[in-house]
């Protein structure tokens, strides 16, 4: 099996399962003989990343705590707002080659990364720069996580046109039916037009978790596809 490139994981909108995305990718690479590192680098809407509300204690707690949240975390701030608007409203600033140096340091201790985004792709984290320009500029295995409800096709190919624009032209699109709510026959025709109008067929969906405790480990089977993308095979 060939090393496995650093994973992105970036949602078409907030709210929209990245951080259970995430924990899927972690619990399958782990599964895997492989020793993944979470990272969130901007983490807005808490007090700290240790707190139990932010999206590090989720993945991580789930994870067995093996790593600590705070060194998962690059920015984090107390509003729930844009990274750009919750740091001005602590009267601070995000800086890009500080973001840089942080993914520098944590691939230098040679384990195979999954960074989690903030909110959508396109939400501010300067005054200028998107939080998909500076994932852009890593070299990362891009993964979206798109809503499965209706309304998902546009924010799918909105994003996914803003990422092309930037250089990342075959990321991997799940579909994330979070409450259940979507009928499967509507996530095969979302998935459907996305891969007719891009060229890109989405890889999964992934449904209702009733106790992500317990379910997580079965609802990572469906991410094989994507892995077995990836260059995982399952163990």
């Amino acid at each position: 099996m060939s090393p496995i490139r650093d994973i992105c994981i970036t949602g078409t909108d907030t709210d929209v399962g990245k951080s259970v995305l995430s924990l899927l990718v972690m619990k399958i690479l782990r599964a895997n003989g492989l020793d993944p590192l979470y990272l969130k680098p901007f983490q807005t809407g808490c007090h700290s990343p240790s707190h139990p509300y932010s999206d590090p204690s989720f993945v991580l707690t789930l994870m067995g705590g093996r790593d600590e949240a705070r060194d998962s975390v690059l920015y984090c701030f107390r509003e729930a707002k844009a990274p750009y608007f919750a740091a001005r409203e602590e009267g601070k600033k995000i800086d890009p080659a500080a973001f840089k140096t942080f993914i520098q340091e944590k691939r230098a201790l040679g384990r195979p990364l999954v960074v989690e985004g903030a909110g959508g792709a396109l939400v501010p984290v300067t005054e200028r720069l998107n939080v998909i320009d500076l994932l852009a500029e890593e070299k990362f295995v891009h993964i979206v996580a798109a809503r499965a409800g209706l309304g998902t096709i546009n924010h799918t190919l909105l994003t996914l046109e803003a990422m092309a624009h930037r250089g990342i032209t075959h990321p991997f699109v799940v579909f994330i039916d979070r409450d259940g709510s979507t009928e499967p026959v509507m996530i095969a025709e979302h998935m459907e037009a996305v891969a007719r109008i891009t060229g890109i067929r989405p890889v999964a969906s992934i449904g209702r978790m009733c106790c992500i405790e317990t379910e997580a480990d079965a609802m990572a089977e469906r991410l094989l596809p994507l892995l077995r993308a990836l260059g995982v095979e399952s163990a």
